[in-house]
């Protein structure tokens, strides 16, 4: 019961990092090359805890989706991979949890 159940799995533009959530219930991002044989120990935002994430493989970002208390506006966060930095804050409707992008 207290093992990691990533979730939010989503793979680059290249098919050869996994990005995804720590928890069932979103948790906190990590990612993770294909060909590892155990889950990463870094988190690419530490002390987040997140409900969803999307990857934008034409900007090469994810975003990642804050349910904040679940009733009110959440928040998405977008994450710049290559700088490794959050570049903006989107304030969204309630609970954030799917995301689509144009190519």
């Amino acid at each position: 019961p207290s093992a990691d159940r990533p979730t939010g799995l989503t793979l680059d533009a290249s098919g050869q990092v996994l990005y995804y959530l720590s928890n069932g219930y979103g948790g906190t991002p990590f990612s993770l090359d294909i060909t590892a044989t155990a889950l990463n120990t870094t988190s690419l935002v530490p002390g987040a805890s997140l409900y969803s994430m999307g990857y934008n493989d034409v900007d090469g970002e994810l975003y990642l989706g804050d349910a904040v208390d679940y009733a009110s506006s959440g928040k998405v966060y977008r994450y710049d991979i290559s700088s490794q930095a959050v570049v903006d804050t989107l304030t969204v409707g309630i609970i954030p949890g799917n995301y689509a992008f144009n190519k």
